[in-house]
C-alpha cells in the first residue's frame, strides 16, 4: 500500500505475505481450521502477558551512550568478558550466546515483533477486536507514541563493551523479522477499528525516517554490502518498509541487487559458503535462505521473479532449497560444524520452493518435520495448491 492508499478498504496490503491468499483463507473457515485454533491459542496468550506488561524501549535498565531512552540499545550476542577484574577486552565465541547480550531492548524488541504479528492475524481471521486493539497498543507504544516511541535509527545495535557503542551489524536485530511488523501494520490497517488513519500516517512517518537512515547513513551501507545474511536481511528490510511507503523504485532496486547476491553467496552445488563456515552452520544456512525467500515474495510483486533466476554458474534460490533437502527430510548428510541441528527451520523454505515449481521440494513436504506455529511462516498463508502446476527441476 503505498501513502496514497485507501485506509481501511477491507484488503490487507500485505509486503510479504500473499494479500489473496490471506483473504481467501479468512473467507474459507474450513481451511486451516486447526491452524486457526492454533493461532487463536497463541494470541490469547499473548493477550495475557502484554495485559501485565508495557514494551517499549523506555523499560531498559541502561541507556544507550547517547543517554537518550528513545534510542534503542542492545549487546553483541556472540561476545564474552575476558577473565579480567574488568571484563575487558570482550572475546567472540561465534554461535554461543552470552546471557548479558539478551537484555537491554533486544527482549522487549522480540515481545513487540512477535506479538503484533500473531495478535494481527488472529484479527484477520477471527474478528475479535480484542486482538486487533491490543496489536495497535504494541505497535503505538514501540514506534509512534511521543512519550514511549523509538528512535528511527539503530546506532547502538549490537555493541560490544569497551570496543564500540554500536555496530553496522546491529542492523539485523530488526532485519530478521521487520517484515513481519510492516505486515501487521498493514493488517490492522485494512479494517481494524482500533488502528486509525492517525496511527496509519504515524507508522509511515517513522518508517519514511527509518528507511532512509537504513539508506543513507554509515551503518546502513556497511550493512548492505555484507555477503552473509546480514546483507540479505538488510535487502529484505528495505524492499519491505519501501514496498509498504510506495517506493516501488527503492523495491525493485533491493531486489534486483539479491540477484548479485546469489552470485556471491550460494555455491553452484548450493551450499552457502559464508554461512556453512559459522559454528551454527544448518540454523544460518536456513536463515539466510528465509531472507531470500521473503525478498523473492516481495519481488513477485514488482515484477522480479528471483525463484527463477540463476546465476553464471547456475547458483538459485531452488538450488540453496536443495541442499537443505537431504538434511531436513531425513536428517542426514549435513557434514558442516552445528551446535543444535533444528530440522524444522528449512520446513517454509522447503514448501515456499515447492509452491514455485521445484520438484525435488514437491517430493518431500509431506515428510518434514512441522515447526512450531510461531515459527511457521506459510501455515496460514497457503499458496494455491492448483493441481495443474507443473513441477520443474530447480536447476538450469
Amino acid at each position: 500500500m503505498s501513502r496514497n492508499g485507501d485506509l481501511h478498504d477491507g484488503q490487507p496490503h500485505t509486503v510479504v505475505l500473499h494479500q489473496e491468499t490471506l483473504e481467501r483463507t479468512r473467507r474459507h473457515h474450513e481451511h486451516g481450521v486447526d491452524a486457526k485454533l492454533r493461532l487463536a491459542a497463541s494470541a490469547d496468550q499473548w493477550l495475557a502477558v502484554s495485559s501485565k506488561e508495557r514494551w517499549s524501549v523506555m523499560e531498559k535498565p541502561t541507556l544507550a551512550p547517547s543517554n537518550s531512552p528513545h534510542d534503542y540499545v542492545s549487546q553483541a550476542p556472540y561476545w564474552w568478558p575476558s577473565k579480567t577484574a574488568t571484563g575487558l577486552p570482550y572475546i567472540r565465541r561465534d554461535g554461543m550466546i552470552n546471557p548479558d547480550a539478551v537484555t537491554l531492548d533486544k527482549v522487549n524488541k522480540a515481545k513487540v515483533f512477535q506479538s503484533c504479528h500473531i495478535l494481527s492475524l488472529a484479527w484477520l481471521y477471527t474478528g475479535e477486536e480484542a486482538y486487533g486493539a491490543r496489536a495497535a497498543t504494541i505497535l503505538r507504544d514501540w514506534f509512534t507514541d511521543e512519550r514511549t516511541g523509538m528512535s528511527p535509527h539503530l546506532e547502538y545495535a549490537q555493541m560490544i563493551p569497551g570496543r564500540n557503542t554500536g555496530r553496522a551489524i546491529g542492523i539485523i536485530d530488526f532485519a530478521q523479522k521487520y517484515d513481519a511488523v510492516v505486515d501487521a501494520a498493514m493488517i490492522l490497517s485494512s479494517g481494524c477499528p482500533s488502528w486509525s488513519s492517525e496511527d496509519h500516517h504515524n507508522f509511515f512517518v517513522w518508517n519514511e525516517k527509518y528507511l532512509d537512515w537504513l539508506l543513507y547513513s554509515d551503518f546502513g551501507i556497511e550493512e548492505s554490502q555484507q555477503l552473509n545474511n546480514h546483507g540479505t536481511f538488510a535487502s529484505l528490510q528495505k524492499a519491505a518498509i519501501a514496498m509498504m511507503l510506495g517506493r516501488t523504485d527503492t523495491v525493485r532496486a533491493e531486489v534486483e541487487s539479491a540477484k548479485r547476491r546469489i552470485d556471491a553467496s550460494i555455491d553452484p552445488d548450493g551450499s552457502q559458503p559464508h554461512e556453512v563456515a559459522r559454528t551454527r552452520s544448518w540454523h544460518y544456512s536456513c536463515f539466510n535462505l528465509l531472507a531470500f525467500a521473503r525478498l523473492a515474495e516481495i519481488g513477485q510483486k514488482t515484477g522480479v521473479d528471483l525463484w527463477s533466476y540463476f546465476g553464471p554458474d547456475g547458483q538459485c534460490l531452488h538450488c540453496a532449497v536443495d541442499f537443505l533437502i537431504p538434511a531436513a527430510a531425513r536428517w542426514e548428510g549435513w557434514r558442516f560444524p552445528e551446535t543444535k541441528f533444528v530440522p524444522y527451520l528449512a520446513t517454509d523454505l522447503i514448501r515456499a520452493s515447492a509452491l514455485r515449481g521445484n520438484a525435488r521440494a514437491m517430493a518431500v513436504v509431506k515428510e518434514l518435520q512441522a515447526p512450531p506455529l510461531d515459527l511457521w511462516e506459510w501455515c496460514l498463508v497457503p499458496e494455491n495448491h492448483d493441481a495443474s502446476i507443473e513441477a520443474t527441476p530447480a536447476v538450469p
